[in-house]
């Protein structure tokens, strides 16, 4: 299944410097990009099945803590008898009474640590990571009014199964590999813990399905090459000419505009592959026909 990309015609650059951008999630249009919710770390659910199943050990942060004490403390309490001390309060009845007391603080406290964490990993996600969307519809109304400068721009076509869609350093690895996006409505109660990289990385709300998208994910500090005047660093990442299979032409673009890709196909080797497309407004349906034929300005 080919992929396609929609672009204003100053992108016609992406041929002619062979590099392409990865954005910050801050400069797409959804503003929810990369910022999944979640209002708890850990269930509350699963943390008191882990305590039923797994009794609490404090030995190890009780030691530590007595190595803090000084000489004459430790001489006046040995830590046998410390442990020994503190085991006695916990197993005491009063320790009981009040044990689900203390749970429901730890609880509500690891509730509270959701939203500075789910804002750090916004803004550390935000920052260091680049996207590049594609979709697999190449005649969408909407997106190429809204990606496409009111269809006077123009669409890449890819090919999925280069090499270049797949460049991951292991299996693991959420980086350098194409994947589709899901549309899934935002679970307000879901925890850290319970989420995957589907809805961490690669989700968005159902209204954004129309674009039916696909991206890759990779690290901005990997960028071959960043454009640093500009209010958003623009960071660009080399394309391999063979990637790209076709060039479709907006309904709309300009003489001038249609020729510099024309011209850029005809007199660039490494392009001689690339495959030229026209866009059409079809009035019948309302819709974009994609065809080779030229038509008429």
């Amino acid at each position: 299944m080919p992929l396609y990309k929609y672009v204003t015609p100053e992108r016609i650059d992406v041929l002619r410097t062979g590099r392409i951008r990865f954005s910050q999630p801050t400069a797409l249009n959804d503003p929810f990009e990369l910022r999944p919710y979640f209002d708890n770390l850990i269930s509350d659910s699963v943390v008191l099945a882990y305590m039923a199943a797994n009794p609490v050990d404090l030995t190890p942060q009780l030691t530590k803590a007595y190595a803090q004490l000084s000489d004459d403390q430790k001489r006046a309490l040995p830590l046998d008898n410390y442990l020994a001390t503190v085991k006695h309060v916990v197993e005491s009845d009063e320790f009981r009474v009040q044990f689900p007391q203390y749970i429901a603080v730890m609880l509500e406290w690891i509730r509270d640590l959701a939203a500075p964490i789910r804002n750090q990993l916004a803004d550390g996600i935000g920052s260091r990571v680049g996207i590049l969307s594609l979709t697999e519809d190449p005649t969408n109304t909407l997106m190429w009014s809204h990606y496409a400068a009111q269809h006077q721009g123009m669409v890449y076509c890819f090919d999925e199964k280069h090499s270049f869609f797949d460049r991951r350093h292991s299996p693991e690895d959420t980086f350098y590999q194409v994947r589709p996006v899901v549309y899934l409505a935002r679970n307000a109660s879901q925890s850290l813990i319970d989420m995957n990289d589907d809805v961490f990385l690669f989700a968005k709300a159902p209204e954004w399905s129309y674009e039916r998208e696909w991206r890759v994910l990779a690290p901005l500090a990997e960028a071959d090459h960043v454009v640093e005047n500009t209010p958003e660093k623009v960071s660009l990442f080399a394309l391999p000419p063979g990637v790209v299979t076709g060039v479709i032409l907006g309904a709309r673009m300009s003489l001038d505009n249609r020729q510099a890709v024309q011209e850029l196909l005809r007199t660039e080797s490494r392009y001689r592959h690339l495959e030229l497309f026209y866009a059409t407004l079809d009035d019948s349906t309302a819709g974009v026909v994609v065809s080779s034929a030229v038509p008429e300005l």
